[in-house]
């Protein structure tokens, strides 16, 4: 798993709204430092069968 932590709000829109990020096969994500994903792309809920604002609305952060 590759994560960069210095993504600034318009890298991540312009890589949530590339083709790269659409069309990839991989499951690729845009989390903040509170723990909740930003953006998935399409491979998370075909992998998970979870909408994506479902995940989105659940934190991934740990205690």
């Amino acid at each position: 798993m590759n994560c960069h932590s210095q993504i600034t709000p318009s890298m991540s829109g312009e890589l949530s709204e590339s083709r790269l990020f659409t069309l990839s096969p991989e499951l690729l994500c845009i989390a903040g430092g509170d723990g909740y994903f930003r953006e998935l792309n399409p491979v998370w809920e075909k992998t998970f069968g979870f909408t994506n604002s479902q995940l989105q609305a659940s934190t991934q952060r740990r205690k």
